[in-house]
């Protein structure tokens, strides 16, 4: 393929990622959790000058400011040039995927077959984590972009011969490192997974020149660090040990334990059953010594950040859906080497092995409920699914038996595994589309009509009635960023009342504490899940009216008249 028909493409997936992205991102409200504490990051940026250092501004204090501040930065100068609205907090994440998919598939184009590597990167663009996370004003996006850029400008540079270019490339090594480094802490040190091949393949000159240029990009974010260390002490390096390697943070141990990120990877997007599958291909053809050590660097890299990764993610008590988005690019990777490089010489049971593992995990993608039902142990069956499913799993059967006797060659050649390619993918694209039309950006919504209700009415004290993961969760970013932190900000109103319930739980005990306080307006956060908010909405119905109801608060006050039966409407 030519040069011009690589630009071409890789330009093509990038406006079409730009517009995708782009498409009523100012809908909706500012999310909490991360969203919320960068974006009030920024504004407190913006109000008091302190770029350094924004701890005496910041939501908690050190809580959310020993997050490096590269991301609030740029929120903050897009704040300056767009105005205080979602778009301005969300175009720099949407910036990042823009190009990082962009990378994906220009770099990969050059190894492997170009058509496949597009349709690979398209889908990595309409897998459900990466658009979800892609359009919010968060560090997990721009970071993947800062970690694809430093691995493909250390593979260029290690394939480059002139030095004047190879100078350019390493000191691009060093500030790709030094930009993720001020986005993300322990994540942002992933690119050190190449050194490791780099020592393996090269000479050990090369081995330390690549060294030096990722000590200067560690060198170049040292100020802020070495700054914020003596600063704050132990409080602001203890953080550079994420704790939910080790422990239970925030009440996030999932259900499927180990299983929890397979179970999230399958449902981001119907193909990624196939790494698993390449994975077991590798394991296959390979020797256990050259199982990481291939011959080819990229996919090394790229096998081993997938492969480790996935291990250190499952092995840890704390179970993170946006972690999810470290192991996709890696995912569709292997992907793309599966395609391009295995397919052909796989043996007829496997390919069709491989179609119907897809046709699976395109049903387990597309039945939520069924999902849940297997998870709430009551099954419930979606009849049409399973049975479209059948029809196609027994269309698949044919074709096979059809070809052990020769007769057709379709599921040998890559025809149909592409075909489901571009039928899969633009089903995905519709259906965000749609989405993005029809639906808001986010998960919880109604802190802005909260806070504009609370300051219209001048309310002073109320109680905060929420459900307790750990003690940050007296904190609330989105009320905080909609009330300009009058409620919820650096100084919180000192009527406010914080109350407790347990996490998942109805908490019948905690309530009675509400009698101490009759004539307070009461905002109920609802994070927990829908019955236990039923509950607590029935408990408090007799003695209070309901002011306001959104999707995720409720605004209760003194009983004055009778009460319909809205919890019903609950959502």
């Amino acid at each position: 393929m030519s040069k011009t028909d690589i630009n071409f493409i890789s330009f093509s997936l990038l406006v079409l990622s730009l517009i995708v992205l782009v498409f009523n991102i100012e809908l909706g409200e500012v999310q909490p959790w991360d969203e919320g504490l960068y974006a009030f990051r920024a504004r407190a940026i913006l109000e008091s000058n302190q770029w350094w250092d924004q701890t005496s501004v910041s939501l908690g204090g050190l809580y959310s400011s020993t997050y490096p501040p590269l991301v609030p930065w740029m929120i903050a100068l897009n704040l300056q040039i767009f105005g205080e609205n979602l778009f301005a907090i969300r175009i720099f994440s949407v910036l990042c995927s823009t190009f990082a998919i962009f990378l994906f598939v220009f770099f990969f184009s050059k190894q492997f077959d170009y058509l496949i590597t597009f349709l690979v990167g398209l889908n990595l663009l309409l897998s459900s984590h990466w658009l979800f996370y892609s359009r919010q004003g968060m560090t997990d996006i721009p970071l993947l972009f800062f970690i694809l850029s430093n691995i493909f400008v250390t593979v260029k540079f290690l394939e480059e011969q002139n030095k004047t270019k190879q100078l350019v490339l390493g000191l691009l090594i060093s500030l790709t490192f030094f930009l993720g480094l001020m986005t993300k802490i322990v994540l942002s040190f992933i690119p050190f997974l190449t050194l490791i091949f780099v020592y393996r393949y090269f000479p050990k000159k090369v081995f330390i020149e690549t060294l030096i240029f990722y000590a200067l990009g560690l060198l170049l974010a040292m100020p802020w660090y070495f700054f914020m260390s003596m600063k704050y002490g132990t409080t602001f390096i203890s953080s550079l040990f994420p704790p939910h390697l080790f422990s239970i943070v925030e009440e996030n141990r999932k259900s499927l334990g180990f299983f929890y990120y397979i179970n999230q990877i399958l449902i981001s997007n119907p193909f990624l059953v196939l790494s698993f599958f390449s994975i077991f291909i590798r394991f296959k053809s390979k020797k256990f010594l050259n199982l990481f050590f291939s011959g080819n660097i990229v996919s090394d890299i790229f096998f081993f950040w997938f492969l480790s990764g996935f291990f250190i993610f499952s092995l840890a008590p704390t179970k993170l859906p946006h972690y999810t988005l470290y192991l996709l690019p890696p995912a569709f990777f292997l992907i793309c080497e599966l395609i391009s490089l295995h397919y052909n010489n796989l043996k007829l049971k496997e390919k069709t092995f491989l179609i119907i593992a897809v046709l699976l995990n395109l049903f387990w993608f597309f039945t939520p409920s069924f999902r849940l039902s297997i998870k709430e142990m009551h099954f419930e069956t979606p009849i049409i699914s399973i049975a479209l499913l059948l029809v196609a799993i027994s269309i698949i059967g044919f074709i096979y038996f059809q070809e052990r006797k020769r007769k057709i060659d379709f599921l040998s050649s890559q025809q149909l595994i592409t075909t489901l390619f571009y039928i899969i993918s633009t089903l995905l694209l519709v259906l965000s589309i749609i989405n993005f039309a029809s639906n808001p950006t986010g998960k919880v919504f109604g802190g802005e009509r909260v806070s504009k209700f609370l300051m219209n009415h001048k309310v002073e004290s109320f109680v905060y009635l929420f459900h307790k993961a750990n003690d940050s969760d007296t904190l609330n970013p989105q009320i905080a960023w909609y009330s300009h932190g009058k409620y919820f900000g650096i100084n919180k109103s000192k009527g406010t009342v914080f109350l407790a319930l347990p996490i998942n739980k109805i908490g019948l005990n905690e309530l009675k504490q509400l009698q101490k306080y009759p004539n307070f307006v009461v905002v109920y956060y609802i994070s927990s899940p829908k019955l236990p908010a039923k509950i607590i909405v029935d408990e408090l119905i007799p003695e209070r009216d309901i002011l306001l109801l959104t999707p995720n608060y409720i605004i209760f006050g003194r009983k004055v008249r009778e009460s319909k039966e809205i919890n019903k409407k609950l959502i």
